[in-house]
């Protein structure tokens, strides 16, 4: 898998950059992003996991799943790419990779939510394990 460069970097390399044609050309690779089902497929292969057993630890229906893998819905919601990270076991910052390229917001430490998410995550939890802790706290559940 491609190891994409920092924020960080690109913004040191633009600021010293002569030419934009250059950056540009030099660095389309990081200015492009795949999308959240070319992402997803890429790490079902990475964590050695089929699609069945990614929908069964999910709890997410069936067929909304197999329409996120080949890229019909597009656009899912937050709540289901942390299922799909949860079920997938991902690490944190796999996770925040699969939530910015499905274009939503990233997990954020200040946010009660987040915070149980990125715990969640951390100690590889169930998406059982984590509702259940959002629950306790009368938060969101990931469904």
């Amino acid at each position: 898998m491609y190891k994409e460069k920092s924020t960080n970097e690109l913004f040191n390399e633009i600021t010293k950059s002569k030419e934009i044609n250059l950056f540009l050309e030099n660095n389309k690779a990081d200015l492009s992003h795949p999308s959240a089902a070319t992402y997803l497929s890429d790490l079902l292969q990475k964590k050695h996991m089929d699609k069945s057993a990614l929908i069964q630890r999910s709890g997410l229906d069936r067929v909304y799943v197999y329409q996120i893998l080949s890229g019909k819905k597009a656009s899912p919601s937050r709540s289901k790419l942390l299922a799909l990270a949860l079920a997938l076991q991902l690490t944190l910052d796999e996770t925040q990779h699969l939530l910015k390229y499905g274009h939503v917001s990233e997990l954020y430490p200040r946010n009660r939510a987040d915070s149980i998410l990125i715990y969640a995550i951390n100690n590889k939890l169930s998406v059982i394990e984590t509702n259940t802790r959002l629950a306790e706290l009368n938060l969101f559940l990931l469904e």
